[in-house]
């Protein structure tokens, strides 16, 4: 039965791209913010001081009595044509919009829009009212930015005119804020430019995860061969970092895994052989004094002897069966004669125990590449386990069919069945739910099946029997 595994999920790119993106878009994201503001401050600044200088200028190029002597329907008039025209000249040499004067009460007298008739109201002028407090008090100041009707954005510059020391009307000069526009387009630089960074990040964040992802998952494949028993692929460093250094060691504890087992294998089969020869000795011995007693009761005695000698000795050859390496003759082999070739074995415990016998072989594939002799090893281990089972009769189901092109053996018992808590261990050696036996035969057949290139699987619960599934390669054709 296969084991539970963790599964774990790809994180290091992932993590790669977050630590490289979000710092970068974050330091970024302030800059273009600081670069943004700062720049539109100080450009805003620099306006508002150009302004207020043309405001300063005009104001000192006009009269300011000719000018407040202007009044409603006077635009005819040699005086404001006058006006208007040095006002003109002014704008066109400042290049800026529109220059204009108004009263404080935010009437126009003069202003070089023609549209502009005198004593028109400002409203505009209300926004920009503490401002023009500062202006009434002889200050030099420049507006906020506005919105124009046309969309754009624009700022003045306001100035006094002065008569005779008292503030007798206000010059006013607008410009187009037309850094805003190379504000903007700088800010959609910026994006572009945050947008092209971003890729770059994540493109090189793939790239570099992709380079510590590679041998990681390659030492995953290796720890996963290992935890499966497979001790065959050797472990190479594809670099000289950490993780070079990780791989050195995990083939350090590859090679030292197979010098223990092979060591360990050494001395169990030692430990077999020294215990085989003094039962050898023993067996022999009880077959002597068998010619030599005539009491009835001493031969019973000597049998008994005889017959548990004879059971270690099973154990024994079963211990070194399950400790030397199998290499499975594969040939294509006929699952259904197969099986009934094994099933007269067992037929005297299966009449022994009362047994109902049930065969389902129609679904067999033709051929499956199997071992014989293994394989009847592990059948016969598997069918025997289940009529010890079943000491007071049941049914043995036994099943062979196809399934994803494979052969699938199934040996189904009516029997007492297994607790939950023991089929975690019931494939381990020397494990066992019975009172007798070496607790190898299952580890066994497992072992067998696996080098057959396939799966066994053993289902239980108690009170309700026992199936053992076994899954294996049918040749493919070339």
């Amino acid at each position: 039965m296969k084991g539970k595994q963790k599964v774990f999920k790809r994180r290091i790119r992932t993590k790669l791209i977050i630590v490289y993106l979000i710092p970068t878009m974050i330091i970024f994201f302030v800059f273009s913010l600081l670069v943004f503001f700062l720049a539109k401050e100080s450009l805003d600044q620099e306006m508002g001081r150009r302004l207020t200088a043309i405001a300063q200028a005009a104001a000192a190029q006009i009269q300011a009595e000719r000018v407040i002597a202007l009044g409603i329907g006077d635009e005819e008039t040699r005086n404001y044509l006058n006006l208007r025209e040095k006002m003109e000249r002014l704008r066109e040499l400042a290049n800026v919009k529109k220059i204009y004067v108004f009263a404080p009460d935010h009437r126009s007298l003069v202003d070089t829009d023609t549209d502009v008739s005198i004593g028109t109201r400002y409203h505009k002028l209300a926004s920009d009212r503490n401002e023009l407090r500062q202006v009434l008090e002889g200050l030099a100041v420049p507006s906020t930015l506005f919105q124009g009707t046309d969309g754009r954005f624009y700022k003045s510059g306001y100035a006094p005119v002065v008569l005779e020391g008292k503030v007798v009307a206000v010059i006013g000069v607008d410009a187009s804020a037309t850094f805003f526009e190379n504000l903007a387009r700088m800010q959609r630089n910026m994006i572009a430019l945050g947008t092209l960074a971003s890729v770059v990040v994540i493109v090189v964040s793939l790239f570099f995860a992709r380079r510590i992802e590679s041998p990681i998952d390659r030492l995953v494949v290796s720890a996963k061969n290992i935890g499966s028993g497979d001790l065959s692929t050797q472990i190479e460093a594809a670099s000289t970092d950490e993780i070079g250094f990780l791989s050195l060691t995990m083939e350090e504890m590859r090679r030292g895994i197979i010098e223990r087992d092979r060591n360990l294998l050494m001395l169990q089969r030692g430990i077999a052989h020294e215990v085989r020869n003094p039962l050898g000795g023993m067996r022999l011995f009880v077959d002597l004094l068998l010619d030599e007693v005539a009491d009835p009761a001493q031969r019973e005695n000597l049998n008994k002897i005889q017959k548990e000698i004879d059971s270690l000795n099973r154990v024994v050859d079963t211990f070194l069966d399950y400790t030397r390496d199998l290499e499975p003759d594969l040939h294509p082999v006929s699952p259904e004669p197969f099986i009934r070739e094994i099933l007269p074995l067992l037929s005297g415990q299966i009449l022994r125990n009362n047994i109902e016998l049930i065969l389902d072989l129609d679904g067999a594939p033709e051929k499956a590449s199997m071992d014989p002799e293994l394989m009847k090893t592990v059948l016969l281990n598997i069918l025997t386990n289940a009529c010890q089972a079943m000491p007071e009769g049941g049914t043995l189901r036994v099943a062979a069919g196809s399934e994803n092109e494979d052969l699938l053996f199934a040996v189904s018992d009516t029997g007492a069945g297994i607790a939950r808590d023991e089929l975690e261990n019931i494939f381990k050696p020397f494990y066992t739910t019975k009172e007798s036996g070496a607790g190898l035969g299952l580890a066994f057949a497992k072992k067998i099946i696996e080098k057959h290139g396939g799966e066994i699987v053993l289902e239980s619960a108690q009170g309700e029997g026992t199936t053992v599934r076994l899954r294996i390669p049918v040749p493919r054709e070339e």
